[in-house]
């Protein structure tokens, strides 16, 4: 997808975050952060699937990944890809969350999301967390690529390990936050 389908999609919906699409950098940071050994992921808000192609190629054969994203247009280009390995859910983050296990996998290795947290109230954004901790197995990720790091106390009652990293080259610049379940 262009910038400017991008844009025309984040005008017309209040609920994309974003104005352009992840910039490279970010995508390499994001990249940087994931458990080489991951098998099962998760992305809430994959957007125009930028990272989920990134994240596809990355699974082993047998690897599976899910999509939750609430944007009409993006949900038809992610199942435009016909990936067998992935599933796409029309839904948002807060109430999908609650229902990964459904997924049916033996775990989740890592859960991504560029949904804007902030946007949420506080109680929903604290569902998604929580929720997304207690999907996790020790040793699972929850990458989360913010503007601000309004969530970042959040994360830290939940989670044990959390790291953050700022990275400029983005309009507007992106908090890289990964926590890890201990």
């Amino acid at each position: 997808m262009t910038d400017l389908k991008f844009l025309k999609e984040a005008i017309t919906d209040i609920r994309i975050g974003a104005v352009t699409t992840t910039s490279k950098y970010v995508i390499r940071k994001i990249l940087r952060e994931l458990n080489p050994k991951m098998s099962y992921v998760v992305e809430y808000g994959p957007g125009d699937g930028i990272i989920t192609k990134l994240l596809i190629e990355r699974l082993p054969p047998d690897g599976r990944i899910a999509t939750i994203e609430t944007n009409d247009s993006f949900v038809a280009g992610l199942k435009a890809l016909h990936e067998p390995r992935l599933t796409v859910i029309h839904g948002s983050a807060v109430d999908e969350s609650a229902k990964l296990h459904d997924l049916g996998w033996p775990r989740i290795d890592t859960v991504l999301s560029s949904v804007p947290l902030t946007y949420l109230n506080k109680e929903d954004r604290e569902k998604v967390i929580k929720q997304t901790y207690d999907a996790l197995p020790s040793g699972g990720q929850f990458i989360v690529w913010q503007y601000s790091m309004l969530v970042l106390p959040m994360l830290k009652k939940y989670f044990q390990d959390v790291h953050v990293a700022l990275e400029p080259r983005n309009l507007l610049p992106y908090f890289v936050m990964t926590a890890s379940k201990k």
